[in-house]
């Protein structure tokens, strides 16, 4: 059954919760990860697509983006003005409205419509994080922890990868597969000892060997 990954899936502590966000892509420990890193890719674009570009087209659709309230007018834009700045932003607002509105399978085509159209874009990875959320969010885990382990191995300079890790080893846990799950949390701390989620994955480490303890 689809299910929307949630706070109490996730567990996050917080720690980037102090930007604002309005896309409202999928909320992540505490917080929403994804839109608060895409929210902020989105105003630098802006500004630079309205400081570098004069073209009339690229104004006017740069301004509708800012003025964009729906899935509709998101979607006009990445339509109407395929070739702007404002395109790719409007396309994956799109996509994380439907992610927000449990449309998961409809967001998981934006997502792959993105990766398609902008492969070298810098929101490609945070589509194809996206992508993986929603085969999570369906249920489809084994085809998930591949996108997951995509992240990694397509943008290997992305931030994104030790999330992407204990999102791998959740859904690998999901599946009840323990000892896959303990390596991928594993692997997290060993790659990013100082990060936070090096502190997740030590807390779900010790979940899962209790766990195998008691059973």
């Amino acid at each position: 059954m689809a299910k929307k990954i949630t706070v109490k899936d996730m567990k996050h502590d917080g720690l980037v919760e102090a930007v604002a966000t309005t896309a409202g892509f999928m909320q992540r420990y505490r917080g929403i990860f994804f839109t608060l890193g895409v929210v902020l890719v989105i105003i630098v674009v802006i500004i630079a697509a309205t400081s570098y570009h004069s073209s009339s087209m690229t104004k006017q659709a740069a301004t509708e983006l800012s003025q964009a309230r729906s899935k509709e007018a998101l979607s006009g834009i990445y339509e109407e003005y395929p070739e702007s700045p404002a395109a790719p932003l409007a396309l994956i607002q799109f996509a994380a409205i439907l992610y927000d509105d449990a449309e998961f399978e409809s967001a998981g085509e934006a997502y792959k419509l993105f990766l398609k159209r902008y492969p070298g874009h810098p929101l490609a990875s945070f589509a194809q994080m996206g992508k993986a959320y929603c085969l999570e969010s369906r249920g489809k885990l084994e085809e998930a922890v591949g996108e997951y382990v995509r992240v990694g191995e397509i943008y290997p300079a992305s931030s994104l990868i030790p999330e992407a890790g204990i999102n791998k080893g959740r859904c690998q846990a999901r599946q009840g597969q323990a000892v896959e799950a303990i390596e991928s949390y594993r692997e997290v701390i060993e790659r990013f000892p100082q990060s936070l989620y090096a502190g997740l994955a030590r807390e779900e480490m010790v979940n899962l060997l209790f766990l195998k303890a008691k059973n």
